[in-house]
């Protein structure tokens, strides 16, 4: 036969403060689970940002190389011209200054 002993006041103190101590550790990780599903969340709305991002500075970078191609073309016809205008502008000045001297 089991008997308990009446429980003294020192030990129903002790008692109601585990229990406030049990019951406040339950709230406060219950609060820190929903912080870390809130994170998580906001984490994945980043990430999908970070994607979207990445693909419309693909699609820029794309469409900046397709600009570029004929401006490079006309920037090396006109390198070419000016450079054949130099040298036949020094053939020049140099056919000048040969039968100028003469």
């Amino acid at each position: 036969m089991w008997i308990d002993h009446q429980a003294t006041q020192y030990e129903r103190i002790l008692l109601c403060d585990l229990c406030d101590a049990v019951w406040r550790l339950r709230k406060e990780k219950a609060e820190e689970e929903e912080q870390v599903q809130r994170v998580q969340e906001e984490n994945g709305e980043v990430r999908q940002m970070i994607v979207l991002l990445e693909k419309e500075k693909d699609e820029l970078k794309n469409k900046m190389e397709v600009k570029e191609q004929p401006e490079t073309k006309e920037n090396n016809y006109f390198s070419w011209f000016s450079r054949c205008f130099v040298v036949f502008s020094l053939l020049g000045l140099l056919f000048v200054l040969m039968y100028s001297t003469m």
